[in-house]
Order: C-alpha cells, then sequence, then structure tokens
C-alpha cells in the first residue's frame, strides 16, 4: 500500500501552484485555477485531451484524457490531482472520460467530499479508490 505522499505526488506541483500562481483576473473563477492547475500536474503522467467547467445546470468540471493502460493507475492519478485541487479550494464535482485509441474506454465522476476526507485522513487511499471505482461505467 502507497503512503498518502506517495498516492498524492502526482499533485506535487498543485499547491505551488496554486498559491504561488494565481494567474487568473479579478473577475476569474477561482475554480478555473484549480482545475488547470489540476490538469498542468496530470500532464506530467498522461496526456489530457481537454477541459471545461460546465455552467448549464449545476456546475461540474469536465475532463478528457488518454489511458495509461492500466485503470488503477488513471484512477491515482485523476483521483490524486482532483484530491490536491479540492484541497486547495475546488468545490466543484467531476465527471471524466478515459480515451483509449481515438474512443471513449470508460468514465468515471467523484464528488469533492470523498476527496476532501481523503485529504484530510478521513478514509485511505483505498477507501477513497473503491468509491471512485464505484463510479467507472463502462
Amino acid at each position: 500500500m502507497h503512503n498518502r505522499r506517495q498516492f498524492i505526488g502526482v499533485i506535487g506541483g498543485v499547491g505551488t501552484m496554486t498559491i504561488a500562481g494565481c494567474t487568473g483576473s479579478d473577475d476569474s473563477n477561482p475554480n478555473e485555477d484549480h482545475v488547470e492547475s489540476m490538469v498542468e500536474a496530470m500532464e506530467e503522467h498522461v496526456e489530457v485531451i481537454d477541459w471545461y467547467i460546465s455552467e448549464e445546470g449545476s456546475e461540474y468540471v469536465g475532463l478528457d484524457f488518454e489511458t495509461t493502460g492500466e485503470e488503477e493507475t488513471d484512477l491515482q492519478i485523476v483521483g490524486g490531482a482532483y484530491a490536491g485541487a479540492v484541497d486547495n479550494g475546488l468545490d466543484l464535482p467531476i465527471y471524466v472520460d478515459v480515451y483509449q485509441f481515438g474512443e471513449i474506454a470508460y468514465d468515471l465522476y467523484i464528488e469533492p467530499d470523498p476527496a476532501q476526507a481523503f485529504m484530510d485522513d478521513e478514509i485511505t487511499e483505498a477507501e477513497y479508490l473503491e468509491i471512485i471505482e464505484d463510479t467507472v461505467f463502462r
């Protein structure tokens, strides 16, 4: 089992980028800054195809990325990066489409509450990953 630092290692720069690099203007959406930092951290490990913040109906983050070929690794990357972004202030759920060879291989959904519970040591890495795995749809 990995420790929390190893698991969230993918987000190593997220906190620093968010604190030191609040690049948005005064009228920008603060969630956008958090998502940009999350995506930058993920791009060290996977090819991010696209991301957006939906403002139609309920607000959420949409993210598309190319699979590593290993579902567990994909979940660790997106789960770790998302947990770090939530810990830094992102307050939106995330819907993720994971692509392989140009087609959606699977999708998943993560709410902020379990991500923050993981960051606060209220749930383990295994419990957090199980929550994410339960949302995977093929």
